[in-house]
């Protein structure tokens, strides 16, 4: 369920959210038997805070939050998290690389690694406004011996959020279970964490946290 469901009105200047219906109907499969687990997407304080109280009183537990974040989305994302932890909430992190930002495979000195027009045009961008903070994975990595993807997601653990990273093979596949062989230093996720507040962040893809 995402909480930018809207109806037909806003070219008139009214907007009315159907947030109310969705959980009444997210509820009746909870005590219907039909879900063991209820869990939301792109919420943020307001709306976690809002659902929250709403299944509170029928006693039902809101499991999960999965949001939009990694070292290139973190900015935007921190207080949902806070919420999110303050109140019990399981944060999933999809897009955790940053559709392949903080995955090392693309290298503006190499044009061959970027993606196809147009789409090289918008990393480009992402790429150039998130040197530093990739300058300081690609350190870490070597430092650690491990990819920079493996940075990436045990960086999310660390923050107690459950990484969702894609892969398209076998060898993304036990590059992303390396991750979790090691822990990040509260040092090294402090040195993450400056970085990526003084980069640009990945795009909400639409869905800003409210």
């Amino acid at each position: 369920h995402f909480p930018d469901l809207i109806q037909p009105f806003k070219p008139f200047g009214f907007e009315k959210r159907k947030d109310e219906l969705y959980w009444e109907g997210l509820a009746s499969c909870y005590e219907q038997g039909l879900a063991k687990n209820v869990g939301v997407s792109n919420y943020g304080p307001t709306m976690i805070r809002r659902v929250h109280e709403v299944f509170a009183k029928k006693s039902i537990p809101i499991v999960s939050n999965q949001i939009n974040f990694s070292l290139v989305r973190f900015k935007s994302s921190m207080e949902t998290v806070q919420v999110c932890n303050e109140l019990g909430i399981k944060v999933l992190a999809y897009f955790p690389l940053g559709n392949g930002i903080l995955a090392g495979k693309y290298n503006l000195d190499d044009p061959s690694s970027m993606p196809k027009f147009p789409k090289s045009i918008t990393m480009k961008k992402y790429l150039e406004g998130a040197a530093p903070l990739l300058t300081e994975v690609r350190a870490i990595a070597a430092e650690r011996g491990k990819s920079c993807a493996q940075v990436s997601i045990n960086w999310i653990i660390q923050k107690g959020v459950i990484p969702i990273p894609g892969c398209r093979n076998a060898a993304h596949a036990k590059d992303n279970f390396g991750a979790m062989d090691f822990d990040l230093t509260a040092e090294e996720v402090q040195r993450l964490d400056a970085a990526s507040l003084s980069s640009r962040e990945f795009s909400s893809g639409g869905f800003d946290l409210v």
